[in-house]
């Protein structure tokens, strides 16, 4: 009876253990077959990204990427421009500014120039590595 017992219990360990490997190959076939089909939604948006070109408002525009030029600007404002710019945005239309806010756009004029030149390129596109996931980097976005 023993015996019986001990040879059952092998071939039911057996049997689990062919299961989980047919289970794990299934499962990564599944998988890989998901990677593919991500990874081909991923190309096709970078390239209707690459595609489209955004209008200019005002000038000519320049068929280049604005967001190297973007990122170089924010690196370049200050801690102590952000709050100032906060305040400046709250005055109303036809308000004056106050001293601080011409004070700033007076020793910023280079960093708006190049933001105006920023304003005319006809895309922007970041590169942001989305086969990263949830741990895709947003340089786009500074501390």
């Amino acid at each position: 009876m023993i015996k019986k017992i001990l040879i059952l219990s092998g071939i039911l360990i057996v049997l689990l253990i062919i299961f989980r490997i047919g289970a794990d190959i299934w499962g990564r076939s599944k998988l890989k077959a998901y990677d593919l089909i991500w990874r081909q939604a991923i190309t096709a948006m970078r390239q209707r990204n690459a595609a489209r070109k955004v209008p200019v408002l005002n000038g000519q525009p320049i068929d280049e990427n604005a967001a190297p030029l973007y990122q170089e600007l924010m690196a370049a404002v200050e801690k102590d421009d952000v709050q100032a710019i906060r305040n400046a945005a709250k005055i109303q239309v036809g308000t004056p500014l106050p001293p601080e806010a011409v004070k700033l756009l007076d020793k910023r004029r280079p960093v708006i120039a190049q933001l105006r030149e920023a304003l005319h390129r006809t895309h922007c596109d970041w590169n942001f590595k989305y086969e990263d996931g949830f741990y895709m980097e947003l340089h786009c976005c500074p501390n």
